[in-house]
């Protein structure tokens, strides 16, 4: 075997020890950024979705005419 492919199978080695130890830390942090875009867009659909939706229930809340209720004074016993 030649010195040079000695030094290629040595380099690869190495790479894949690399990629190995790296592995988990390299795809807990994209799994973590994952989550946050995947919480921020959620937060930010909810929120197209709710603020129609409130000011909708808010103007019909404030459309309905108001009633009157007849309140009686209190007889004494």
């Amino acid at each position: 075997m030649s010195r040079d492919r000695q030094g290629a199978r040595l380099l690869g080695l190495g790479a894949l020890a690399c990629a190995a130890c790296c592995a988990g830390p390299i795809l807990g942090l994209v799994a973590t950024i994952g989550i946050g875009v995947l919480a921020a867009w959620v937060g930010l659909v909810a929120l197209v979705l709710a603020v129609p939706l409130g000011t909708l229930v808010h103007r019909r809340r404030r459309c309905t005419p108001p009633t009157l209720v007849r309140l009686e004074a209190p007889a004494r016993r």
